[in-house]
């Protein structure tokens, strides 16, 4: 069960049985809490589905937390507080006679002793007259004929067997229990590594996300200042081009102009040599004009000049 799952199910103060440790499935010995839920389930960390309860600090896998009823609850909270009082008292409510005393590796040591030292096995009961021999047939426990005495010899018979096959259940519970408790240290050694190591990886893409955001929004300003600068340089290209266009424009208007001028110009006489055969700059004068002399040299220089003694000039062409 999830977590969504449970708080759609359960409320805070849900009775449940909690298990800090182990499952009794894994180890009957496990300790369980008879508690209450304190909070809403979540996910920790590591991934894992928890809840936290009443009377424990840390969070509990909601795999370790079985919500009951009221009434289940109750009775086991009413056996929990018995079995607290009275072992603060010193002593379990038992009807009559003396408590049984746990059976720690000193008192199983001296069982262990007292059946080694025992007549040696197997014992036999003669169930008709009472009584337990050992293999050689030589009386152990006379009991009587009675038919209780029948039992108590069978029984004391059966004794020793029965004392050295509890012996070894308890050696084997006790080895199990032991390398279920190894386990159960490693793996919540593991698993407590295995959060920390999985919060510290995501406390680093924490931070990377940070990191990447912020050069995200770097990148992201210098994207917009780049296109504000583009915006701007084609705003000066395009003011450029229409200033050169007036500029072309204008130089245009002004070859024009000068052009026009020099296409009005006269057509000049040209002549350059006079009647003696002498040879001036070519004359400035208009072609075809009245005068009988030409001029050149800016007025300078004066001269007589026949056209049937020299070719004609391409301007005296021209005008004809």
């Amino acid at each position: 069960m999830n977590a969504e799952t449970f708080n759609s199910l359960y409320r805070i103060g849900t009775p449940v049985f909690a298990y800090p440790g182990c499952r009794p499935e894994d180890i009957p010995s496990a300790r369980r809490l008879v508690t209450r839920t304190r909070t809403v389930a979540q996910v920790s960390a590591s991934g894992t589905d928890v809840v936290w309860v009443e009377g424990e600090g840390s969070y509990i896998s909601l795999t370790h937390v079985d919500p009951v009823s009221e009434s289940v609850w109750r009775a086991a909270k009413q056996a929990e507080e018995t079995a607290a009082a009275v072992a603060a008292q010193g002593a379990l409510p038992v009807p009559v006679g003396d408590q049984p005393q746990p059976l720690d590796d000193t008192r199983l040591a001296e069982i262990t002793t007292l059946l080694a030292a025992a007549t040696p096995q197997p014992w036999l009961a003669n169930e008709r007259i009472g009584v337990v021999t050992n293999q050689a047939g030589e009386p152990l426990a006379v009991f009587g004929g009675g038919d209780q005495d029948h039992a108590d010899a069978a029984f004391t018979a059966a004794a020793p067997t029965i004392v050295a096959e509890l012996l070894a259940a308890v050696a084997y519970h006790r080895h199990w229990e032991q390398i279920g408790w190894r386990k159960a240290n490693a793996y919540h050694g593991n698993w407590v590594r295995d959060d920390l190591r999985l919060t510290r990886e995501r406390q680093l893409v924490g931070r990377l996300r940070q990191e990447l955001s912020r050069q995200g929004k770097a990148a992201k300003a210098e994207a917009e200042r780049l296109k504000a600068r583009v915006a701007e340089l084609e705003a000066e290209r395009h003011t450029t081009n229409e200033a050169l266009t007036d500029a072309a424009e204008a130089l245009r208007a002004n070859r024009d102009r000068i052009a026009e001028p020099e296409a009005q110009q006269p057509t000049l006489c040209g002549r350059t040599r006079d009647i003696s055969g002498t040879e001036y700059p070519p004359c400035e004068l208009r072609a075809g004009h009245w005068q009988a002399y030409c001029r050149s040299n800016r007025g300078r220089a004066y001269f007589l000049a026949i056209a049937s003694n020299q070719p004609a000039t391409p301007a005296e062409e021209a005008a004809s």
